[in-house]
């Protein structure tokens, strides 16, 4: 999905399974100055990311797509880095912050965000066709959204 999220404005797609991943992620971070990730993957990429991020970077968990809830993360990494992992949950954090604060936050993003991302309707499938919808899902990847229509249209 590199291309089609360069096309849509993208200026920095990295995909941690290439073989330049580690190299390509190291360059794009240095010339950023970028000293936070939002890791949504956890488990032993989190161990990865303390070595590539600069020193005295944060690592914010806030996902498991990688299937592996723990972290891996080499202590001696942790101390000659100066990097720290926290965990991050939305629904703690909205609590700590008044609601004028939380609804200034939301309309920022959402101005960001408008005009310049729609999803994608990949293919809609009838709603007494689920498991074939799941089945397609499951083979073409996430190139647009798979809708189940209750009305059969």
């Amino acid at each position: 999905y590199i291309k089609e999220l360069k096309e849509i404005g993208a200026d920095y797609v990295l995909n941690m399974k290439d073989e330049n991943f580690e190299k390509e992620f190291k360059e794009v971070t240095k010339s950023l100055d970028c000293k936070k990730v939002y890791d949504a993957i956890c488990g032993e990429f989190t161990g990865k990311l303390v070595w590539l991020m600069p020193k005295k970077s944060n690592i914010a968990v806030y996902g498991v797509l990688g299937n592996d809830p723990k972290v891996h993360v080499d202590f001696w990494a942790l101390l000659s880095q100066g990097t720290t992992v926290s965990g991050f949950w939305l629904s703690t954090v909205v609590p700590e912050h008044p609601p004028e604060v939380i609804a200034r936050g939301f309309q920022t993003i959402f101005a960001g965000l408008r005009g310049n991302y729609a999803s994608t309707i990949q293919k809609v499938f009838k709603f007494e066709d689920a498991i074939e919808a799941i089945q397609y899902a499951s083979e073409n990847g996430s190139k647009g959204k798979i809708l189940l229509s209750v009305d059969g249209k």
